[in-house]
């Protein structure tokens, strides 16, 4: 079907205007519509069809690969390039291929530098959501990742990752001059600026 109505704003496309009138308040954040159980707002009547699907366990997408059933047809064309292996967004600096275009997306801020996820507390800025919402932690004092050897708890995984290559005796960490190896990365740096007065 042809597509003849498109956003101004980001040229988006659609086959009823009506989509298009919903896709428009996205841009302007206007939610007039509210779910009766969570009050969670959405943008239109449909939106809220699909968000009632989480009080109702409703998942009429099925997957042609698996068992796996979903709630919005995005979610199983999703689900389903993992079984057929496509990665169909590509970073137009590296030209490396993701699944997913937030991946993707997110990736591309590695080279552009753009940090858009800031803390309202420090002003620390980041490329992804998840990696402020680990900072956030560091903030609030909560410690989550619990080290199953000594149960010293830390507020982020790659901390917890970190410690625990103490406890295995493992060296990941080698020196590219003299080959010498380190259990920490800040190790190994602090060898090379000291040792052989590099940067």
């Amino acid at each position: 079907m042809d597509k003849k109505y498109e956003c101004h704003l980001c040229r988006k496309q659609f086959n009823q205007s009506s989509n298009l009138t919903s896709h428009l308040r996205t841009h302007r954040n206007d939610k007039p519509y509210s779910c009766s159980i969570c009050g969670k707002k959405v943008a239109s009547h449909a939106n809220l069809n699909v968000h009632m699907r989480i009080h109702t366990g409703l998942k009429p997408y099925k997957c042609s690969h698996c068992e796996n059933s979903f709630a919005t047809n995005g979610q199983l064309k999703k689900h389903t390039m993992c079984h057929t292996g496509a990665k169909p967004y590509l970073c137009w600096q590296c030209g490396k291929a993701f699944r997913r275009k937030e991946t993707r997306d997110t990736h591309v801020r590695y080279h552009t530098g753009e940090r858009p996820y800031s803390c309202t507390l420090c002003s620390k800025k980041y490329i992804a959501s998840s990696h402020l919402r680990v900072h956030m932690k560091s903030h609030s004092g909560e410690k989550v990742f619990e080290c199953n050897i000594c149960t010293k708890t830390f507020s982020d995984s790659r901390t917890l990752k970190s410690h625990i290559i103490i406890h295995t005796g493992q060296k990941p960490y080698s020196c590219e001059f003299c080959g010498h190896q380190f259990t920490q990365l800040g190790s190994l740096n602090a060898h090379v600026k000291n040792i052989h007065n590099l940067q």
